[in-house]
């Protein structure tokens, strides 16, 4: 039994060491949550961007010791400035009108 639950805590806390009392090192570590992986904070990232209006990421990227870098096509301003509304922390570094739509460079911390 003692080996099926260091295994099945191993499963759910991969980089730990079991101790030997895992309840309590469950508890600890259900306390101390781990901070969102770049995935998560993207997933919130893409939330944000469909409930924004009509917004096409053209390309994410993470840059280490910055954030997310984000670039973007809008069809206005407007859908632009609804997502940076919803998006704490979301810096505009740069956009434009061209033709129909809003090109967009932003970036942001989520992926501290």
């Amino acid at each position: 039994m003692k080996q099926h639950n260091v295994r099945a805590f191993q499963r759910w806390a991969p980089g730990h060491v079991p101790r030997d009392d895992l309840a309590r090192q469950i508890n600890e570590l259900m306390q101390h949550p781990a901070p969102p992986t770049a995935m998560q904070r993207l997933a919130v990232l893409s939330e944000s961007l469909v409930e924004s209006g009509d917004l096409r990421i053209e390309r994410a990227e993470v840059v280490a010791g910055q954030g997310w870098r984000i670039e973007i096509l809008a069809q206005g301003f407007d859908d632009l400035e609804r997502f940076r509304q919803r998006l704490p922390g979301l810096q505009v570094e740069r956009a434009q009108q061209a033709a129909q739509q809003v090109s967009a460079t932003l970036t942001w911390p989520g992926a501290q």
